[in-house]
């Protein structure tokens, strides 16, 4: 005689197997031990004064506490690996995306985040450029100087090689001179 219950139980009992292999992972439980810690940190203690710890807790003793810690710790642990991937989606964003409202909202917030750098970054842009401009403009009034002055320095340069050439001819042809006469007056 097959039951088949008893298939239904021994095939249970094989899954539960592996889901406590997969429960035990040591990412899962550090994770959990994460969030619970945080969670103390950050929510508990800031309220502890309004919120006391129940008699009870108290009361219990030290091998009580950490039986209940612990189961504290795997159930989180099994939340966390079997929503995994959900908390990957809502992290990453698909989920929020995909909402009408709030999705909306966010690409909202995120291109008015990106309208504000545009704009700070054109705003560190036009004082450089401004700056950039004037130091151009400035160096190529430097440059014009120089070259206009390059330019009279060798006008003047021409001037004096001229004249000089012109006292040099002049010399020379009253020496020319000079000696056709002493030639002539023999």
């Amino acid at each position: 005689m097959n039951l088949p219950i008893l298939g239904t139980v021994s095939a249970l009992f094989s899954n539960a197997n592996e889901e406590l292999k997969k429960l035990l992972q040591p990412w899962a439980i550090f994770s959990a031990v994460i969030f619970l810690g945080l969670g103390l940190l950050l929510i508990y203690l800031p309220v502890q004064h309004r919120f006391p710890l129940p008699s009870g807790w108290i009361d219990l003793g030290s091998a009580e506490k950490v039986v209940i810690g612990s189961g504290v710790v795997l159930s989180v642990a099994y939340l966390i690996r079997g929503l995994g991937g959900f908390f990957l989606t809502l992290a990453g964003g698909r989920w929020l995306r995909r909402s009408p409202i709030i999705g909306r909202v966010l690409v909202y917030w995120q291109l008015k985040a990106y309208r504000r750098l545009i704009a700070e970054t054109k705003a560190a842009e036009t004082p450089a450029a401004e700056t950039q401009a004037a130091a151009a403009q400035a160096a190529a009034a430097q440059a014009a100087a120089a070259q206009a002055a390059a330019v009279r320095a060798a006008a003047a340069w021409a001037a004096a090689a001229r004249a000089a050439a012109a006292q040099v001819e002049v010399v020379v042809l009253e020496r020319s001179v000079a000696w056709c006469r002493s030639r002539t007056s023999r």
